[in-house]
């Protein structure tokens, strides 16, 4: 009795899962989408680097119409704070971003 309701259990929590693995596969290719249909270019500084478990990564802002948006990337040695990095961000939702180079 115990082991059907482990059973269960495990069951549900692996249909769960895949399903959200879907639902956030199907959003990360939704954002590219949309941001490699129409993005614009725009300029922006590096604000951060920081280290999440042995990987290190930058936040950067940029100006959009008097509004201070945020994005992020993974770092490499050939960027400071204060930089300046070329991004593309989605015309009619800024904060889908990437950053593309680093500016000249």
């Amino acid at each position: 009795m115990r082991t059907l309701k482990l059973k269960r259990n495990v069951k549900t929590i692996v249909i769960v899962s895949i399903i959200m693995l879907v639902i956030l596969g199907i959003n990360g290719w939704k954002n590219m989408f949309f941001l490699n249909k129409n993005p614009l270019k725009t300029k922006a500084v590096i604000t951060e680097i920081y280290t999440v478990r042995y990987s290190d990564y930058y936040k950067y802002t940029f100006k959009i119409k008097n509004k201070i948006y945020l994005g992020n990337g993974r770092y490499n040695n050939a960027l400071s704070v204060g930089d300046t990095i070329i991004i593309i961000y989605e015309k009619t939702n800024p904060k889908n971003n990437k950053p593309l180079l680093k500016a000249e």
